[in-house]
């Protein structure tokens, strides 16, 4: 008889209620009075947009995670709102990974940045954004960002 290779540990096969493994970041600004949102692409298609993620290692928390991601996926440095936006799974290589996402206020953007020749990065208004989104589990995450982002007092309002 063969072994039972069914109890081997290979991470979640299915989606439901799994701790996350990757962390990501809704980057926004406020450009002339409109909330933007930057979206990056994908390393293998440059037409596919996504948000910044990525693994969390071992002795990474999930805002450091997502904080790293965004710098050297999009170059973009700022501060997360504190609670997570929620969590969304794909499966990548037949393995679903579950991605805790933060909403991230864009204080810097650098001209040049580690992923920049595998990445394009684009700043879209918040609608457009929800629109360009590839991943359909994707789109309901940034929609939570843009409430939270608009329940937040206008930075214009101030000063």
């Amino acid at each position: 008889m063969g072994k039972d290779r069914s109890s081997r540990k290979r991470g979640p096969q299915t989606p439901q209620d799994s701790a996350p493994q990757q962390a990501g970041a809704v980057p926004f600004r406020w450009e002339g009075g409109k909330l933007q949102i930057c979206l990056i692409t994908t390393r293998r298609n440059r037409h596919k947009w996504i948000i910044p993620k990525g693994l969390i290692e071992r002795g990474d928390t999930p805002t450091q995670t997502a904080l790293k991601e965004a710098e050297e996926e999009a170059g973009l440095v700022g501060r997360l709102m504190p609670e997570p936006l929620g969590q969304y799974q794909y499966k990548k290589l037949g393995r679903w990974l579950s991605v805790q996402v933060y909403a991230m206020e864009v204080h810097a953007s650098h001209e040049s940045w580690a992923e920049e020749k595998r990445r394009r990065r684009r700043w879209v208004e918040a609608q457009q954004a929800i629109e360009m989104v590839s991943a359909a589990q994707l789109k309901p995450i940034v929609m939570a960002a843009l409430n939270r982002i608009m329940a937040l007092p206008s930075p214009q309002a101030e000063g």
